[in-house]
């Protein structure tokens, strides 16, 4: 993610994902930490950048593993999502207040505190 919140990657240029993409620029992003119960989904807007200066500053080796030739690979671009709307959820609380939380909601029938999951909804 860059300082202006656009999260950038890198693909090769003839995929069906930047075919998709070009067509429909509304895509969805998702990430998630299962062991730490957090979760992030982003709506935004995707467009394909060819910018060699923007690759060399974003480009690591890890990504070698995927563009064998590096920045050399043929048809390498970038793909820039710029957030729309961004949601996320984590626990509110430690894990045994949580457990409790959830056990007390499914005996009572009732929908859990508050305090149990912090959820929030950001939009650009």
């Amino acid at each position: 993610m860059d300082e202006n919140g656009d999260i950038w990657f890198f693909t090769a240029e003839h995929t069906k994902k930047v075919d998709e993409a070009e067509a429909d620029d509304e895509v969805g992003l998702s990430y998630c930490d299962p062991k730490a119960m957090r979760y992030v989904s982003v709506a935004g807007r995707a467009r394909v950048v060819h910018d060699d200066a923007l690759m060399r500053e974003l480009y690591s080796p890890s990504l070698e593993v995927w563009f064998e030739e590096g920045l050399d690979t043929p048809g390498i671009t970038l793909l820039r999502v710029s957030p729309v709307e961004v949601e996320f959820w984590e626990p509110g609380q430690n894990r045994l207040a949580q457990a409790a939380g959830m056990l007390k909601a499914l005996v009572t029938r009732e929908t859990p505190d508050d305090d149990v999951v912090r959820h929030a909804k950001i939009s650009y």
